[in-house]
């Protein structure tokens, strides 16, 4: 199995900056259960998989207590303390650096397109994800990695786009009511939900390209748990929207 090896952490570009979201860890399941510290037939391997289990959940300050015993525990094997510079690192790439604003939906519009509002933060914190990784594997050669560095462009432009739809259905929501505003929120989700694909498409490849072992599968999971979501019927969103247009004789927004 390959692992990340230890790395210093450094500052993501500039272009994820423009995307910078709160990031707040993703709280672990409820059966997730941290052992005493003096719990018997307790391996730093069991420790360390439980510890990996959390992270991939985003509950990284568990995950490092879990690895910090593990370290303690067996501190000549390489294996926990390149899991506890993996975490670490994910940890400060959630943290270091975030912009704490909250997407504060319009007045009048409370309710109206809530999930997709949820996804389209969790594309920016792909993003994000995506480029901090780039950076701390290639720093001042970042700029060479043509094709991570379209996916990353890709991923934001996406953002915007979501973005985009989703405040002006809100605004319109705000404004004339949220049942008068309803063609705007089809076209806002059917926008967002059937363009998600390509964002985790992009980020998996970029991702690859960039990880590989435990590192790769914790950056993969916390952009299966950013993106995460329920099946929408998109065929049936397209076939309202073009309802809708056909009766009004004309492409209203």
């Amino acid at each position: 199995m390959h692992r990340m090896q230890p790395a210093r952490f450094t500052a993501v570009p500039a272009a994820a900056v423009l995307v910078l979201m709160a990031a707040g860890p993703v709280p672990a399941p409820q059966n997730s259960v941290i052992p005493a510290a003096g719990a018997p037939k307790t391996s730093a391997e069991q420790l360390r998989e439980q510890a990996l289990d959390l992270a991939y959940n985003l509950d990284h300050d568990r995950a490092i207590e879990l690895l910090r015993r593990a370290v303690a525990m067996a501190p000549d094997d390489p294996a926990p303390h390149r899991s506890l510079a993996s975490v670490l690192w994910l940890n400060m790439l959630f943290r270091r650096g975030a912009v704490n604003v909250s997407w504060k939906p319009e007045s009048g519009s409370e309710g109206c397109l809530s999930e997709e509002r949820r996804l389209v933060d969790g594309v920016k914190k792909t993003a994000l994800l995506v480029a901090g990784m780039a950076h701390q594997k290639h720093a001042e050669k970042f700029a060479e990695q043509q094709e991570v560095v379209a996916a990353i462009s890709d991923i934001i432009m996406e953002a915007f786009a979501m973005e985009s739809a989703v405040l002006r259905a809100e605004k319109m929501a705000a404004r004339a009511g949220i049942e008068k505003a309803a063609f705007a929120s089809q076209m806002a989700r059917l926008l967002v939900h059937s363009r998600i694909v390509a964002v985790e498409h992009r980020a998996r490849t970029a991702l690859a390209a960039l990880s590989t072992g435990d590192a790769l599968r914790a950056q993969l999971i916390a952009t299966q748990r950013l993106l995460e979501r329920d099946p929408v019927d998109v065929i049936a969103l397209r076939r309202e929207i073009a309802k809708w247009v056909v009766s009004q004789g004309k492409y209203l927004v």
